[in-house]
């Protein structure tokens, strides 16, 4: 059985910014946040399962509300759950301050943060917070990441990230400091609206035919209104995004732990952990001849997503995991 990671509280849908790649429509004008007894709830709800290791905060921009991520996740380590937080790094702007912000939030648990580096938020947040970010998080030895969206137009790619930033993230990377992703948009939320497929860089089958999904059940996402998905990645959080796939339930209509395990016992989330979603999709074309789908994919998110508008290709999806549920196995 696979065994939940981390869960990860989607604090509020605001964000400072309204970044054109957003799959998640965030912007400043959205109200929609989630209730701090709620939260503590949640977190109280969560750690009763033997295997969850991290409650991590993202959004929206969590850091517009720090008191309530000190307050967090200080519960959550009173837990003996390691602490995660994803932020945009508006806040970082001085060494100093972002320094002293990491190291308070250190003690209260906090072991990994994330942030993101390409153009779309470098439209708003300079480089020099993202290195002080990674800098400041580097000297305290806690663990960071780094997403880069990029298309064929992208100016700030991978291989000139360190240039950029002024620091050696390859070095770190290969010290098992950090990590970095690159990869395109998956076109939902404002991203449908403001990208085009052709400027996407896709994969087709040799590179997505063995490439497991880490992240789904293991990586699960509660949102303000309650909402529990199986991964990060469900997009507009809608019928019209990968999130139909996700979609577990809700946190005020039942407990977590049904909740979790109806997702952990889900034969294709377990089949897109162990094999990624593109199987699902060569299964599914065997299976009916002429099922019209796409040849090449930006990720595995993409898939989902594809799985998930696709209703010819959900259903022939639907039939393949019942033949493989009739005959036992994969």
């Amino acid at each position: 059985m696979i065994k939940l990671g981390s869960v990860s509280l989607f604090l509020s849908w605001k964000c400072n910014f309204s970044c054109n790649h957003c799959g998640f429509s965030c912007n400043p004008a959205r109200t929609e946040k989630m209730p701090h007894e709620e939260a503590l709830k949640y977190i109280d709800a969560v750690a009763l399962n033997p295997d969850l290791e991290m409650v991590a905060f993202t959004g929206g921009e969590p850091f517009l509300y720090p008191e309530q991520i000190k307050s967090l996740m200080a519960h959550a380590f009173s837990k003996n759950l390691r602490g995660g937080v994803v932020t945009n790094g508006y806040w970082a702007d001085d060494y100093k301050k972002t320094y002293a912000i990491l190291a308070e939030l250190q003690a209260l648990g906090l072991q990994e943060i994330i942030t993101s580096f390409d153009d779309y938020h470098n439209e708003y947040v300079p480089a020099h917070n993202i290195a002080n970010v990674l800098n400041a998080a580097g000297e305290l030895g806690i663990y960071s990441g780094v997403n880069m969206l990029v298309t064929k137009k992208s100016r700030i790619k991978r291989t000139n990230a360190a240039e950029r930033l002024g620091l050696d993230i390859e070095e770190r990377v290969r010290a098992k400091k950090m990590w970095i992703r690159e990869s395109s948009p998956v076109l939902v939320g404002r991203a449908k609206k403001n990208y085009a497929e052709e400027e996407s860089i896709t994969y087709g089958e040799k590179e997505l035919l063995h490439n497991p999904c880490p992240f789904v059940i293991r990586n699960s996402v509660i949102t303000p209104e309650g909402s529990l998905y199986a991964c990060c990645g469900f997009g507009d959080a809608s019928e019209q995004g990968p999130g139909s796939l996700m979609y577990a339930g809700n946190m005020k209509e039942q407990g977590f732990e049904q909740l979790y395990s109806n997702v952990s016992n889900n034969l294709m989330l377990n089949i897109i952990h162990l094999l990624g979603p593109y199987p699902l999709v060569k299964l599914a074309k065997e299976a009916r001849p002429g099922l019209s789908v796409k040849e090449r994919y930006v990720s595995n998110c993409e898939i989902c997503d594809e799985i998930a508008n696709n209703q010819e290709l959900r259903s022939a999806v639907g039939s393949v995991l019942s033949k493989i549920m009739a005959s036992g196995g994969v």
